[in-house]
């Protein structure tokens, strides 16, 4: 059953939501953009499946409802198979297995990918479901148009075999904070890394069943490759935005 707990003042409500925001690499000291909103939506919502709180999913779906995604097919995506030595994955030890098994419970299958591109409204209903305040919230986040939006990310949706790798590289202006989100669809887990163009890495992550995420500040314009592998038994979904 879901908690549901009166509704918070915005002050109050701020500082727990972002703390739940883990990015996976540190950032310069500059405004989170669109990408880290909709990070932090998904681990907002996954938090609510495990802790039963109705508050937050409603939130999580109102941050997601207030960026604008658009696809950008300029970006440059090849597959190939996974050799292994691409990002070596490090097996857990058993107490840290066991960890991770009770806290995921509860959010097994979660898909990210489908809350980010807008399509947990129901599901959203159906836990908002006998109170009043929360529907009423969830309703004026689903009619909400473009003109009260936050701005917009880049996104593109790929499909990933398991032992398969996809490699993307995706230009970005230097100067300017850069921001990355992989959002899985609930089917398994995902290795990642960013690479500089010199083939450096930004951010990595041996495997993650959460959502993936990196901020920088590029130097220059350059093109950052950004990698993508399937840790998985099954075939999945995920979705790439950059802002």
């Amino acid at each position: 059953m879901f908690l549901r707990p009166a509704l918070l003042a915005p002050a109050l409500l701020a500082p727990a939501l972002l703390a739940l925001a883990v990015p996976v690499a540190s950032a310069e000291d500059t405004t989170p953009g669109q990408v880290h909103t909709l990070d932090l939506a998904a681990r907002l919502y996954a938090h609510a499946l495990a802790t039963d709180d109705a508050l937050s999913a409603v939130t999580a779906f109102r941050l997601v409802q207030s960026v604008t995604l658009r696809d950008d097919t300029s970006w440059q995506k090849s597959t190939e198979d996974v050799t292994g030595s691409e990002i070596v994955f490090r097996t857990l030890p058993p107490e840290k297995q066991r960890e991770v098994a009770q806290s995921t419970a509860k959010t097994s299958g979660f898909s990210a990918l489908a809350l980010v591109s807008g399509e947990m409204e129901a599901a959203t209903r159906e836990i908002a479901a006998g109170d009043d305040e929360l529907t009423a919230l969830v309703d004026d986040a689903a009619t909400a148009t473009a003109r009260g939006r936050i701005g917009g990310a880049n996104q593109q949706v790929a499909a990933l075999a398991p032992g398969k790798k996809d490699t993307w590289q995706i230009p970005f202006a230097g100067q300017e904070r850069a921001e990355i989100g992989v959002f899985g669809d609930g089917s398994g887990g995902l290795a990642w890394m960013v690479a500089d163009a010199a083939g450096l890495p930004v951010c990595i992550d041996h495997y993650s069943e959460q959502p993936l995420y990196c901020a920088f500040t590029p130097a220059a314009n350059a093109f950052y490759t950004v990698t993508v592998i399937s840790r998985s038994d099954v075939e999945g979904q995920y979705l790439l935005a950059t802002n």
